[in-house]
Order: structure tokens, then C-alpha cells, then sequence
């Protein structure tokens, strides 16, 4: 472990990491979210019907809009 830390710093490439890191955990709270959380079915079956009947601008549909 201390080996890949020497690595990434002298690489510059912490930042780089822990922003991945951070993407990734967004992405798994928004995946764990959408099962456990009944409010996120109802809002994402609203959201997916409404595209289907042309109601919503493409770029409402991305996640991080919805909420």
C-alpha cells in the first residue's frame, strides 16, 4: 500500500484518484438510493413517462437534475 501511495504522488495522480473515487461513490448512493427508496421509483417512472410522451427536455433527464 505505502508503494502505490509513493506512486500516485509522484505522478500527481492523488487528485485524479480521489475524484474518481468520489464519482463512483456518487454513483453507487444514486443506484442504492433508486432501490431502497420508494420516492425514487414514483419520480423515475414519472420522469421516464413524461419522456416518453415528450414533455421533458433531454437534459432533465440526467440524474442530477431530478432532485
Amino acid at each position: 500500500m505505502k508503494h502505490l501511495r509513493r506512486i500516485k504522488a509522484d505522478n500527481a495522480l492523488e487528485d485524479c484518484v480521489y475524484s474518481v473515487r468520489d464519482g463512483l461513490d456518487n454513483v453507487v448512493y444514486e443506484v442504492i438510493d433508486k432501490i431502497l427508496n420508494p420516492t425514487r421509483w414514483i419520480e423515475e417512472a414519472d420522469k421516464n413517462e413524461r419522456n416518453r410522451a415528450g414533455e421533458l427536455p433531454l437534459c432533465l433527464l440526467d440524474s442530477q437534475y431530478s432532485h
